[in-house]
Order: C-alpha cells, then structure tokens, then sequence
C-alpha cells in the first residue's frame, strides 16, 4: 500500500494547546515526548515520518507502509529502485513500541521473519534493515548488531524458544538448507534509527510543531514580487487600479499608468506586502499539517478590521489605508503562526481578502 494522508479523525492528544503555547510551560521534552506516545501515537508518528521524510528523500523513489497482519515483518517499506527494475533494492523499517529499551528477546522474531520469508521468497534481502523504537536500543541488542556474527549465533541460540512455533501455523524447525540460509544471511544489514535521529527527521515533516509544541522553524525572507503581475495576484491589484482611478480621475489599469500618477511607491508598498503575507502562507503550508491555520488568520484579520470597513472615508485610498493601519494594531493572540506574524503580514493579507472579494476598496455603482 503507498503512503497516503492521514486520517482526518486522528487528533494528536493536547495538541491545540501545545500549537498556541509553545514553550511556555506546555512543551515537553521531545525524547520524553516520544517515549509517551501510546502504540497508536507511535504508529501515526512514524507514518508522518516515512511519507513526509524518507518518501521526500532522493534515496527512495517510493515509500510504502505494509503494517498490520500479514506483512511478515515489513512495516515500512522504502524503493530504492524504480517498479520493474530487477532486483528492486529497497530497505525496511520495523517499528517497534515497548515501554523498554530493545533486548534481543524483544527482536527474535523479526530477525526470524527476515530470514524464513526471504528464504522461501516472499521477498528478497533489504539492503537494510533498520529498528525504529521510542526507546532506542538496550546495551546488549545495540552490542550484537555492532557484532553481526554474534547476533547470528544469538539467534540460532534462541530459535527454539523464540520463533519455532511463532512464523507460521506448523513448526519451522532451524535445519537443513533453511539452517545454510541463516549461515550465510549477512547480519551486517541490521540497524536501528536512534531516538534523537527520529526525532531531528520528523523535524522535516509539517507534523512535528503539532506533535512536540516546539517552536516554529525561521521563515525565509519574502520572495521580491515580480515585475510583471501575476495571475494570482490580478484582483487586488484590479482593486487598486480602481482606488487610484478614482483618486486621479482617470482610467488607470496598467502598471504604467501608475507611473504617471506618481503612485508607484504606494503600489509597491502593496504588492512587497502582498508577497510578504504570501511567504508566510507558505510557511504556514510547508511547516503545519494543513492551510487552515493560515485562512485562521486571514479570517480573524477580516473581523478585526470589518467594522473599519464601515466607517465614513474621505476617499477609497483613505479607506485602504485606515483598514491596513487598523489591521496593525490587531493583537493575535490564539493562532499557531501568531509567533512569525509580522507587520507587513497584517497588511497584506488586507490585499489577501481583496484578492478574494472579501474587501472592497471601491463601491461601485
């Protein structure tokens, strides 16, 4: 099965008042965060990982997600190779959730599993193969996979007692040309993903901020608007070829036109706030799980300034500027982005609204 979104009905525990507080006094430690994740929590964690770290890498062309019954020990699936290609190297993340550090007991199984499926071919041998647990390793597993010969004679040890009677519905007795197989797996390919590695990756995803509270990452410089006007931006800026028609009395609908009526600082002032708010949108897009934070904001912009909207204006540019400059003084207070909102931003996203007809600077008749 290829990655796909989350489910929509699952809701991080906390997670409101994490997003809005930060650091203050909510957030908790990110390793002990993790380590508190129930194995639902866990699951979820990692599947935000693989589709929005390992699946975004250039090492995987594509990432699957096999957990449940039935996925003989392939819980996360990463193509290194393209469909078709043969042999189709890949490697595997098995997550596991304990309340312990992993023991050797604790992977018998697994190491089982690798062995009796890739043996009978269900599957061919990862390039690697990596342990991914809240906990990390104990001391004595992280010991034998530094030591691939002695995990091996670790395993064949224990099979008996740990993975005889567990692979399939008949005993898989550790004999024969099944016993050669595991004599001659190269045990080198196991690894394991340590807690404050998972945890710096899952800082790439847009889920990290909504699972951990933390702060927000910096956001890049607004992008410099562009000389020419484009499309998504065309009906505020229509919006403010009318406000400068009527302030002139003239038609105005070119860029050119503005030059003539001596307006070009104020339609560049517009648009560099236009864009401003445009970055933090992206921000917003790139950093959280979704867009609705930032129409949040946009909608909590449009009903600070709404009665502003109605007051008596000398002009349409006197009514632009005292919505802008009332939109300066709004105190936001209970969104996510509330942290990276800048002045430029509360401006622009007035001309925001105006792209979308929720302002309009000019009545017409």
């Amino acid at each position: 099965m290829t990655l796909g979104p989350i489910p929509k009905s699952f809701v991080w525990p906390g997670a409101n008042k994490r997003l809005v507080a930060g650091h203050s006094g909510v957030s908790q430690e990110p390793v002990k965060r993790m380590e508190s994740f129930s194995a639902d929590e866990f699951e979820i964690f990692t599947y935000h990982w693989a589709h929005f770290y390992l699946a975004k890498t250039n090492k995987y062309v594509q990432v699957q997600r096999r957990g449940g019954a039935g996925d003989k020990g392939c819980d996360i699936v990463a193509w290194i190779d393209p469909d078709g290609t043969m042999p189709r190297r890949w490697d595997n993340f098995q997550c596991k959730h304990y309340d312990n550090q992993l023991t050797p007991t604790d992977v018998y199984i697994e190491l089982a599993k690798l062995c009796w499926f890739s043996f009978t071919g269900a599957f061919t041998v990862p390039n690697s193969y990596y342990f991914v647990s809240p906990r990390g390793l104990g001391n004595k597993l992280d010991t034998l996979l530094s030591k691939p010969d002695e995990l091996k004679s670790s395993l064949i040890s224990n099979w008996s007692r740990y993975c005889e009677t567990e692979l399939t519905a008949t005993p898989v007795k550790l004999e024969g040309a099944f016993l050669d197989h595991v004599n001659s797996f190269n045990f080198g390919i196991l690894k394991s993903i340590e807690p404050l590695e998972l945890i710096e990756q899952h800082g790439k995803t847009p889920y990290h901020y909504l699972v951990f509270g933390m702060f927000l990452r910096d956001r890049a410089a607004p992008a410099t608007p562009p000389n020419t006007i484009s499309n998504s931006e065309s009906r505020y800026v229509s919006q403010l070829y009318d406000v400068y028609s009527e302030l002139t009395n003239r038609s105005i609908s070119h860029s050119a036109d503005i030059v003539e009526a001596d307006l070009t600082e104020h339609f560049a002032d517009c648009r560099k706030n236009f864009y401003c708010a445009e970055s933090l949108k992206e921000f917003a897009r790139d950093s959280l799980p979704d867009d609705g934070y930032y129409e949040e904001l946009l909608e909590e912009i449009l009903a600070g300034v709404n009665l502003c909207l109605f007051d008596q204006f000398n002009s349409s540019l006197h009514k632009l500027n005292s919505v802008c400059k009332a939109a300066t003084q709004l105190v936001i207070e209970s969104n996510v982005l509330k942290s990276k909102l800048k002045v430029q931003d509360k401006i622009g996203m007035c001309h925001h609204l105006a792209n979308q007809d929720k302002i309009i600077w000019v009545q017409k008749k």
